[in-house]
């Protein structure tokens, strides 16, 4: 526990603290933190304060005690304030008191900020305990120091996953073991899977595919191919299978067990590679909780994780969370480059941090290194085995330099490239052959198969070519130790920690590795003469680390070193053997002010504070699930977002005596399948001709029009040619193509059958600058095409490499607004396209002013769409229904669950369709009408400057007959003409593009352009 320091204005420079509950007649060590700026500085110089307080005591400025009598009263006011101590974050045991810590009080918490009042549910594959059978034969159950998430707290927390217990937990005991878990200070909820499917599960799956592709690890060409999920050691596919529906089994399980124990309210954290399916399933299940991952394994780059063949189903499962974190920025880097990729996401850095936007949620990504408790290696170093082993050690090393390694036996681990690096080191260095020592610890990995027995081989043949070559009297320069345990205990290794005086790690890839830190604190307690553990004096510890493992990011005191050049890491074994006492002792206090201030507490609170301050609005209805199996996802919506009531539409709709029915094409009114590149670019060179609506979709139509009561307006963003090709024979039907450019009018009238354009098409020639700038661009840039329509020009990127075509865009982007600065055009930047277009086209300025040209008022509106393009259609609708009250009759609708501002949703264009079937067959005619009210019911021009609202006729050649809108389409007298000439060899890019934009530079005379090459050059 800590409690702050004040000082009172009225006794400074006296600090007093609030009266704090400490046992009487127990000793309590303590000690002083300073802190700076509202940051933890440094402890205080002396080492540790002892108390024994047999009364009431007051602790004075300069360390001296004062005792006062202690009253039934003032106990009975101690007795009360115990509460409202302020505890840290990660409870007894903080190494070091966060500032933060000290606010957290009992009581309701505050919106961003951890209280004692919250709950956490921490979810991972193995609970951080161990259990053991007593001799009575009674559960015994400790936790386990190894693990990061065993830290004490003050918070209500409840830990789920599987216990670890050497041949499983039989099912007949598995009862006791649950109670005696549940029970405090443990508070675990155990889940219990069966031998098959976890065997199937973490060795099959986990440890066999994921974890060597986490890693960057791809087997092409040896025995284990990791090309696809779950297919390592079999070529069947039936073990593919097998692996993938145990790993998502086990994640249902897990996710019963969590609904289980959820309460309103409750933080949801998960960590490990293990569970990355489970926001997915948790997220349907409790649409509002607030949901964290954290991976403490590193994320492989994009071109290794596009090899899984469940790569999508990866992503989407992590991100369902609403927060994801990595140790280091690195690994999170390369999961948004998956992202943007696999998925096609952008990310953004906010406020908050780094923000992806998926499904309509904000998925915050964090990077926040884990650390070490000072106090868990601090009481683990005052245990006499402990001791016991360190004398031990001491007198077996007495008089040579330890160079200490602990590792696991597998080739990830890199320990055949340490010895390699010491033996190179020997080489150089003969003269300290008897003076330096090599400890190497192994761990038994057998579960990694061929990867264990190479490894094994390996370290036996050159731990035996070394001392052979190198050992003098029999005495070996490296002692190597082989623990068939999977897992060392802290106990087992700190003593060769603090013996050592070099620590050297050598991963080729590692995720968390908190070894190093173990390896600072444990120095720290040894330095200097007169430590409690060592009877002589100890020169501070120095480490060698791999530039490949995390730390090495936050461990600046530290040597680094690429282990995969020998001579780097035997260099830098000799400056650490040689290395003066003062330099090492920076070094160390330089680690150690890390570690210290970064401690697994302070990792802790900071993750749950960010994941607390996550917004999730607490209405379920906002939360839709949208998709099947694992590729559904939620997705947030607003609030009474719900499907269509096709009844209330047929309803409103006959009721209405005059109606406007606006409807997009493609993705609405017919499944538009231009989906993969191949057939998008077929489509947009000519190759191939588009998909077109079924015969019922077109008879749904023709009866919808045959109404005079209805004008029915299909708005594509496709060109008129391939609009009119498929719908231009039903009469009646008002056509909008090229997003509102063009349009044909609705109604049976004679002079509807002509196109018209919204506004004049004026001066053409920025068409002709704007397809040489992005010429320029798609010769540079593969996987880039252009299309060209009688109103824009597009550079489209949708194939090209996405990091490398956004880059070009951008810069394309840059070019264009500068070259077309002149015309009145606008660039328009889309998610995989940069589009060239007059001003003031869109579907949704199409839609404004034909509401505005109806004299009455329609009384039914519908308007359906599929795309973002359409979203300002639905706010235009939307508008005028709520200037005129008559939001009633006025729908607004996409086709699929989506992030939209349209009122509801259609599942499929199938519903569609059979909407507007139902609409057509309904009762055309009001009999109460005659023949020619009937005929005056229908839409006439504009109430509001008739005169002056006109569209002009568009001859089929492209000739205007009337002027149409007023526009500033006319073209400037500043702006060139287009030139006809290709840029020359010796011309740059830049000289090339100002040439454009500036009126009369280019003047070169056709003789001077003939000694140029044929194909050098843009021609135009």
């Amino acid at each position: 526990h800590s409690t702050p320091l004040f000082p009172p204005p009225a006794t400074f420079p006296i600090w007093k603290s609030a009266v704090t509950p400490i046992p009487r007649g127990k000793a309590v060590r303590y000690r002083y933190a300073v802190f700076s700026g509202g940051k933890f500085s440094r402890w205080e110089d002396c080492r540790e304060r002892l108390l024994v307080p047999t009364d009431v005591t007051r602790v004075q400025a300069d360390g001296t005690n004062e005792q006062i009598t202690a009253t039934q009263d003032v106990l009975h006011k101690l007795s009360a304030d115990a509460g409202t101590v302020a505890p840290s974050v990660l409870g007894a045991g903080a190494a070091t008191p966060s500032i933060n810590d000290l606010s957290m009080a009992p009581g309701p918490s505050t919106h961003g900020a951890i209280g004692l009042s919250d709950g956490v549910l921490v979810v991972s594959y193995y609970l951080p305990v161990l259990v053991s059978k007593n001799e009575d034969g009674t559960w015994h159950v400790e936790w386990d120091l190894e693990a990061l998430l065993s830290l004490k707290t003050q918070l209500r927390v409840t830990r789920i996953g599987t216990v670890r217990f050497r041949g499983g937990v039989p099912v007949e005991e598995r009862a006791s073991l649950t109670e005696v878990l549940a029970q405090s200070p443990f508070n675990c909820v155990p889940i219990f899977i069966e031998e098959d499917q976890a065997r199937l599960f973490y060795d099959t799956f986990c440890k066999q595919t994921l974890w060597p592709v986490f890693h960057n690890l791809l087997e092409i060409y040896g025995p284990s191919p990791t090309a696809q999920a779950g297919r390592f050691h079999s070529p069947s596919d039936e073990l593919e299978h097998d692996a993938w529906q145990a790993y998502t089994s086990v994640q249902r399980i897990f996710k019963n067990k969590v609904v289980e124990y959820h309460h309103e309210g409750d933080l949801i954290w998960i960590h490990g590679f293990h569970l990355l399916l489970l926001p997915t399933f948790l997220s349907k299940a409790h649409p509002t909780a607030k949901i964290g991952l954290f991976l403490h394994t590193p994320f492989p780059s994009s071109e290794i994780f596009r090899t899984l063949s469940r790569r999508e189903d990866l992503l989407r499962g992590m991100l369902s969370a609403d927060q994801v974190g990595f140790h280091l920025f690195e690994y999170a880097r390369h999961f948004l480059t998956c992202c943007r990729r696999l998925l096609g996401l952008e990310w953004t850095h906010e406020k908050n941090g780094i923000n992806i936007r998926y499904g309509g949620r904000s998925v915050l990504v964090t990077c926040i290194h884990a650390g070490m408790d000072h106090d868990v290696v601090h009481s683990v170093l005052q245990k006499p085995e402990v001791q016991a082993d360190m004398h031990q050690l001491m007198q077996r090393t007495l008089g040579k330099t330890v160079l200490a390694g602990i590792d696991r036996m597998e080739r990830l681990k890199g320990i055949p490239l340490k010895l390699l690096a010491f033996e190179r080191f020997l080489e150089s260095h003969p003269e300290l052959a008897d003076k330096v020592l090599l400890f190497q610890v192994c761990l038994s990995a057998k579960e990694r198969g061929e990867d264990y027995d190479q490894t094994h081989t390996q370290v036996q043949f050159l731990v035996e070519r070394i001392n052979k070559t190198f050992g003098r009297g029999g005495e070996p320069v490296v002692i190597y130790e082989e623990r068939q345990e999977p897992v060392l205990q802290l106990k087992d290794r700190l003593a060769l920690l603090s013996v050592a005086d070099v620590f050297v790690v050598t991963t080729v890839r590692d995720g968390l590795n908190r070894w190093p830190f173990e390896y600072v604190l444990a120095q720290a307690a040894m330095v200097g003469q007169g430590s409690e553990y060592l009877p002589k004096p100890h020169d501070a510890g120095v480490m060698v680390l791999s530039e490949f493992t995390s730390c090495m990011r936050v461990l600046h005191g530290a040597l680094h070193a690429n282990p995969w050049r020998i001579s780097e890491v035997a260099q830098a074994l000799y400056n650490a053997v040689v290395m003066p006492a003062e330099e090492r002792k920076k070094r160390l206090d330089m680690d150690v002010e890390y570690v210290q201030l970064n401690t697994t507490a302070s990792w802790c609170g900071r993750l749950l504070q960010d994941l607390k301050g996550v917004v999730k609005d607490t209405n379920h209805l906002k939360y839709v699930a949208v998709g099947f199996g694992l590729t559904q996802r939620v997705s947030a919506m607003e609030a009474g977002f719900n499907a269509m009531d096709a009844s209330s539409v047929v309803k409103k709709y006959r009721a209405a005596k005059s109606r406007l029915i606006l409807l997009d094409y493609g993705g609405t009114i017919y499944d538009d399948q231009a989906t993969n590149s191949i057939f998008q670019f077929s489509v947009a060179t000519k190759v191939t001709k588009r998909n077109k609506p079924s015969p019922t979709t077109l008879i749904s139509l023709a009866d919808l029009c045959k109404d005079p009561k209805n004008q029915v307006y299909i708005l594509s963003g496709k060109q008129r040619h391939d609009v009119e090709e498929a719908l231009g024979h039903i009469p009646g039907l008002g056509l909008v193509a090229e997003a509102g450019f063009f349009f044909r009018r609705a109604g049976a009238g004679s002079g509807n059958r002509e196109w018209r354009r919204l506004i004049a098409a004026g001066d053409q020639t920025w068409k002709d600058l704007s397809r040489a700038v992005m010429e320029v661009y798609m010769e540079r840039t593969h996987g880039v095409y252009l299309q060209e329509s009688e109103s824009a020009v597009v550079w489209q990127f949708r194939d090209a490499d996405p990091d490398f075509g956004h880059i070009q865009s951008k810069e394309l982007e840059d070019q264009l607004n500068s070259v077309l600065k002149s015309y009145p055009i606008e660039v328009i930047r889309g998610d995989d396209y940069i589009e060239v277009r007059p001003a003031g086209i869109s579907k949704s300025h199409f839609i404004d002013r034909l509401l505005e040209e109806f004299r009455e008022v329609p009384g039914f509106c519908l308007c359906i769409g599929d795309d973002p393009s359409d979203e300002n259609s639905y706010r235009v609708v939307k508008a005028f229904a709520q200037k005129h009250s008559v939001t009633q009759s006025y729908f607004t609708a996409t086709v699929g669950k989506k992030p939209t501002v349209a009122d509801s949703y259609l599942n499929e264009t199938q519903d569609v369709v059979d909407m507007l079937e139902t609409m057509g067959k309904s009762q055309l005619f009001d009999r109460s009408l005659s023949h020619v009210e009937l005929q005056s019911a229908a839409f006439t021009p504009s109430r509001a400057h008739p005169a002056t609202i006109r569209y002009a006729p568009i001859a089929e050649s492209g000739a205007q007959a009337t002027p149409p809108f007023t526009s500033t389409m006319g073209r400037s007298q500043s702006v060139p003409v287009m030139p006809t000439v290709k840029r020359p060899s010796s011309m740059t890019l830049n000289e090339y593009f100002n040439n454009l934009a500036t009126p009369g530079l280019v003047s070169a005379a056709p003789e001077e352009l003939a000694e140029e090459e044929a194909d050098e050059g843009v021609w135009f």
